[in-house]
């Protein structure tokens, strides 16, 4: 096979050659027409810079328990026609250095699994734990323990399906909350040691009303999004086990990517700017209700709750235990509980009611900053003046009865507040003017119907707590219709808030009421769903600037990135313990600015920009889940198979991944359909630029990357700067399994050779110089004869 690269000036000589032979042809100068004709091949052969495939043989790599390769095969893939690879494989950081070729690839059968927690929560934000075992061997559960060792949370102690029964003749153990929100093993007729101070218990400690900068590891229902590319991170699951991938931001202003088998809890992570912007469909803001569960009854994925109680950056630890209670994994979970930033609210409303009394002390139990006010008649009004001055509220929360009963003039300034930005949320409990809805917002609303009215109750399931909710006097159709949509929706797929756009802000209909009868019965599933319908309605879309951590698990001497959002492209990373970096920008990544690190050693990275809170970044041991390595080689894996063959976007919709079992046998990315080699590899931010060729993501070029050594802990020589940025590249020289040298991925050019040009060109000369004797000599033979217009010699 031949590969023209220069295609334009090969064709203009071609063209050239072709012109001029037939001009000598319509003289029956055929011998001339020939030598001008070969010339003109000659002269589009030179120019051309045609290349020779070579046919080249397969390269076989394998791959060891630690992701390490045996010997230094690496060097030669990019002269490789394929790849057989016998392994787990690599992981994303390793596969991006590598020019894209067929794979052909046998895992091993060994069992892997999903860890998905949130890396930085707000304090009074509940931690979720979930782990997802892709094959499980029968039953098994799921512990988290504290730094010292102390049992926090079981997933064995939540009632429903999937609880591990206790085996036969054995004492039985019952779990309750101790001190500090701490899960203590009791048994019967034994009291329950109290540990810890004994001031706040978990049952007692109010849930914060955290302002937009917490939406990482805020509480609420997950509202998933489309995903833009294949880097968007923090992936949300629904009950059936489903991913979707979105973006979230942290309580510091850290966005993190986590594992894909994100549990559909109601406490955890929920979405952001691109997960709910006004006038998103209802498919993907119903994506996970607050009644989705943890994992109850799922035999592949549990999960584990528990309130931090203070301020720190912990590394707690998870374990997942068979029937048997005998361990089958396990190692640490760093989290970062940072202190919350209280929400921003202002209140009106035209009555006293209970649902409006309960929710101001929802929210000032949280710590929200509130400007309140309720009418008590025509001339007398409550007035709750806020602590500190509200410049940029976070949302204006009004009843029904005080937008249908403001003036008109004062109506259109609400709305001229809330098209500068501002989130309305309507309470539709006392809603009573269908007509003004439709007319002011072209929201059309109807009355409930008596015999309907049982039927249509929207139920959540909060803290093992299941919450009946009456719906609005005056609500929409699930389905509104023109710049109206659903927004979230109960445990039977039934909205119960709606959303439009309008200018820079939105408006928001809650549907529902009668929430303050658990305001003594179930305080902390009811501040559970306050704090989630918040997220999903005033703070949702905010978009701060702060960190994005898309590796799931950094290695020590394994390329990892550090990106940020709101930076300047330019600005310098300081790495505590290491060289300074720079933030770049990147062209997978329109928002963001990133730099490539290599940690030296296990443990907490600290490192901060201007601009920007200083952030912390856990690296793992290299023994840290080695079935969760294998899981995340194998996902980077498929991945690359999608990419050398030209499938990387279908590989993104494939319903599983395929490595979790030995008896699949050989997968041979070249001729397999992708959907049983690769899967939700999208919900992955750490795999970036995945279909991009090499040149985008590690290079030759010596003036954009320099070669950094992986022997030395990596980072390059101080004196030149070490981290090199990601967007300019890198050449990795590692023997910890890091790939080598990566060529350009052009594969087109892989295994082949540029056809000489010195002779063509020699042959192009010859053919002329040819044409041109014989043109000389045709001219001697046959003289032109004299004219009168030749001058006359004397």
């Amino acid at each position: 096979m031949i590969t023209v690269t220069h295609l334009a000036p090969a064709g203009a000589a071609l063209v050239i050659g072709l012109v001029s032979a037939a001009l000598y042809g319509g003289r029956r100068q055929w011998l001339n027409a020939a030598l001008v004709l070969l010339a003109g091949l000659a002269l589009a052969a030179t120019l051309a810079d045609a290349r020779l495939a070579i046919p080249a043989a397969a390269v076989t790599i394998a791959t060891d328990d630690h992701g390490t390769i045996a010997g230094d095969p690496l060097q030669a893939i990019a002269d490789a026609a394929a790849i057989d690879l016998a392994g787990d494989g690599l992981r994303a950081a390793q596969w991006q250095d590598v020019p894209a070729r067929p794979l052909r690839w046998t895992p091993t059968g060994q069992p892997t699994l999903a860890l998905d927690f949130p890396r930085t929560i707000a304090l009074g934000r509940m931690l979720t734990v979930t782990v997802r075992q892709p094959q499980p061997a029968g039953d098994w559960r799921l512990q988290l323990l504290a730094e010292n060792g102390q049992l926090l949370a079981d997933s064995a102690s939540a009632a429903g399906p999937g609880r591990a029964a206790p085996a036969a003749g054995a004492e039985k153990i019952v779990q309750v909350p101790g001190a500090a929100g701490i899960m203590e093993d009791v048994r019967p007729g034994r009291a329950a040691s109290m540990t810890g101070p004994a001031s706040t218990t978990s049952a007692a400690r109010p849930i914060n009303m955290v302002g937009p900068t917490e939406a990482a590891s805020v509480i609420g229902p997950r509202h998933s999004a489309k995903a833009a590319s294949a880097t968007e991170s923090v992936s949300a699951a629904s009950a059936a086990g489903t991913t979707k991938s979105v973006s979230s931001a942290s309580a510091a202003g850290t966005i993190e990517t986590v594992s894909s088998a994100r549990a559909a809890s109601v406490t955890g992570p929920v979405a952001t700017a691109s997960a709910s912007k006004p006038g998103r469909s209802a498919d993907a803001a119903s994506a996970d209700s607050p009644d989705a569960g943890a994992g109850v009854g799922n035999p592949a994925q549990k999960s584990v709750q528990w309130l931090p109680p203070v301020v720190e950056a912990m590394v707690l630890r998870a374990r997942v235990l068979d029937a048997g209670g005998k361990v089958v994994a396990e190692g640490p979970v760093p989290v970062q509980v940072t202190a919350p930033a209280p929400l921003h609210i202002i209140g009106r409303f035209n009555a006293p009611s209970f649902d409006a009394s309960v929710l101001n002390r929802v929210l000032t139990d949280g710590g929200a900053v509130l400007d309140w006010q309720v009418a008590l008649g025509k001339s007398m009004v409550r007035s709750e003046t806020a602590r500190t001055p509200i410049t940029a509220p976070n949302a204006l929360v009004v009843d029904a009865a005080h937008v249908e009963r403001l003036a008109p003039a004062a109506r259109a300034a609400l709305l001229a507040q809330v098209r500068s930005g501002v989130p309305l949320l309507v309470l539709g409990g006392n809603a009573a003017d269908a007509a003004l809805w439709q007319r002011e917002l072209a929201l059309p609303v109807r009355p409930q119907s008596p015999a309907t009215e049982t039927a249509d109750v929207r139920r959540f399931t909060l803290a093992g707590t299941e919450l009946d909710l009456a719906p609005a006097a005056l609500n929409p159709d699930d389905a509104p219709g023109g710049a109206w949509s659903a927004l979230a929706r109960d445990s039977k797929a039934r909205p119960w808030a709606w959303q439009r756009a309008l200018g820079q802000g939105r408006v928001v209909w809650l549907g529902v009421a009668d929430w303050h009868r658990y305001a003594i019965s179930a305080p902390r599933a009811l501040a559970l769903w306050w704090q989630a319908a918040l997220d999903a309605m005033a703070l949702a879309g905010e978009a701060k600037a702060g960190w994005v951590l898309p590796d799931p698990m950094p290695l020590p001497g394994l390329r990892t990135e550090i990106c940020a959002q709101g930076a300047r492209p330019g600005a310098v990373l300081h790495i505590d313990g290491l060289a300074d970096a720079r933030l770049l920008a990147r062209t997978d990544k329109a928002d963001t600015v990133c730099a490539a690190v290599w940690a030296p050693q296990a443990g907490w990275l600290t490192f901060r920009s201007d601009g920007l809170p200083a952030g912390r970044h856990y690296i793992y041991a290299p023994g840290d889940w080695p079935a969760w390595q294998r899981g995340l080689r194998r996902e980077a894996t498929a991945i690359y198979a999608a990419r050398s063959t030209g499938t990387t976007r279908r590989a993104s919709k494939a319903a599983t991944y395929a490595n979790n079992d030995a008896s699949r046998g050989t997968i041979n990315s070249a001729n397999n359909d992708i959907n049983n080699v690769a899967s939700k590899y999208a919900n992955r931010g750490n795999i970036n630029n995945a279909n991009n060729d090499a040149n985008n993501n590690a290079n030759n070029d010596a003036n954009k990357g320099a070669n950094n050594d992986a022997n030395k802990g990596a980072n390059n020589d101080a004196s030149k700067g070490a981290n090199n940025e990601v967007s300019e590249g890198a050449i990795n020289k590692a023997s910890k399994g890091t790939i080598n040298n990566a060529s350009n991925d052009d594969s087109h050019l892989a295994g082949s050779r540029s056809l000489p040009a010195a002779p063509f060109a020699m042959l192009c000369a010859l053919c002329l110089l040819a044409l041109w004797w014989r043109e000389q000599r045709a001219h001697r033979a046959h003289p032109r004869p004299p004219s009168a217009a030749d001058p006359v010699v004397a």
